[in-house]
């Protein structure tokens, strides 16, 4: 079971910062409060990651799932929770990062290509 507890857009760049491996992901994100709704992901009463949602036209999210959580399946669970709650959002992934790339391709969604993005929707 997992929880998404509302955080500031303060408190979510804190968060991204504290990852500097996966930092050039979110170098956009950090830059300036881009209006989404951030969240924190609580399993078991412990931050496992954060996630951006951007409620426009198509809802968009961004997702950081800490290091030490990745592979146990939070990802698959996350994605289930945030379709369920927000019906079909889109993932937008850089080209370049290819593990969060193999993640989604995992799940069987639908790809679009841009230029320098893929995203991912049901």
């Amino acid at each position: 079971m997992l929880d998404l507890n509302p955080i500031s857009f303060k408190e979510y760049k804190s968060i991204i910062l504290e990852h500097p491996l996966d930092l050039r992901w979110f170098y956009w994100s950090v830059q300036k409060d881009r209006g989404m709704a951030y969240f924190e992901i609580v399993q078991h009463s412990k931050r496992v990651g954060v996630v951006g949602v951007l409620f426009a036209e198509n809802i968009g999210c961004e997702i950081l799932i800490d290091i030490s959580n990745r592979r146990k399946g939070i990802g698959r669970l996350l994605i289930s929770h945030l379709q369920m709650k927000f019906g079909n959002p889109k993932f937008k992934v850089s080209k370049y990062n290819q593990e969060s790339l193999a993640f989604y391709r995992s799940l069987g969604l639908k790809e679009e290509d841009t230029e320098q993005f893929i995203k991912f929707y049901s």
